[in-house]
Order: structure tokens, then sequence, then C-alpha cells
């Protein structure tokens, strides 16, 4: 899924957050719980079929390849962070949207 980010996104967004600065609206406020359902949909999400890691990291979808059981890895989430490292992220990304 892929966001344009245009102008008249920019209207609908400010338009939600009460047409204050986007970022500055209600829409910035998170609390604990908040926070703690996006991490948790983050960790439990479906990663793409065209997932394609960066910096080294190698990830092989197909496996038993020329066998009777030929499968697919299909990973949620991430291996790279765990519950307090995504908690962590989540609270990176929105901080200073509020003010």
């Amino acid at each position: 899924m892929t966001a344009e980010i245009d102008k008249d996104w920019c209207i609908n967004m400010a338009k939600r957050e009460g047409d204050s600065e986007i970022g500055a609206g209600p829409l910035a406020a998170m609390s604990d719980a908040q926070i703690k359902v996006m991490v948790e949909r983050f960790l439990t999400w479906r990663l793409p079929d065209d997932f394609q890691p960066d910096c080294g990291i190698t990830f092989v979808p197909d496996f038993n390849v020329g066998t009777d059981y030929p499968r697919r890895h299909q990973p949620t989430g991430t291996n790279l962070l765990n519950y307090a490292q995504a908690v962590a992220m989540v609270r990176h990304m929105l901080e200073g949207i509020s003010e």
C-alpha cells in the first residue's frame, strides 16, 4: 500500500485535526494504550509478499523447493525488533508531532 501525500491529503488531514497544523491536532495525542495497540498490530502484521529487507539481511521466502513439501515463509511483524524496541520505535515516530 502506498500513500500519496498531495494537496488533497494535506487538506483532509488538516480538517480531521480541527484545521490546526498537521500533527498538532487530536490525532497526534496518543495514549499509552493506543501506542500499545499500534505496537501489537505492527508486530503481528503479515509482511507483504514482495518484502525485501536491506542492509545485508537475506530473506528466502520459499523452502523445501524440489521436494514433495514445498513451503513459503509468511513472516509477521519483524524479527528485528522485540516488543520493548517496537514501543520505542512508535514513541520515536510520535515524538514532536503534537508540539
